[in-house]
């Protein structure tokens, strides 16, 4: 998935990259190599996406992606806890 603020240009557009990410989200929480790369790279494009909504005032695609954003930080947890925990 490519992903480009200047292509998403109605809500419709919005909700299809917000169930990209989700599905960016699960494969990047569950990554077995550079999970922490692309965990920050999932989390970025979530943040990006809801700024864009956000000012816009498109709230269905920021409810999409609000939990996947969780699950990346829960994943993000583990994996400090884990390096601490050696």
């Amino acid at each position: 998935m490519l992903f480009d603020l200047d292509e998403i240009k109605t809500d419709a557009d919005a909700n299809e990259c917000a169930e990209q990410l989700i599905v960016e989200a699960i494969k990047a929480s569950e990554a077995s190599r550079r999970k922490m790369a692309k965990i920050r790279s999932c989390s970025a494009k979530i943040k990006m996406l809801v700024k864009l909504c956000t000012t816009r005032g498109w709230a269905d695609p920021i409810k999409k992606v609000k939990k996947s954003f969780d699950m990346l930080e829960e994943a993000k947890a583990e994996m400090d806890v884990n390096l601490f925990g050696i």
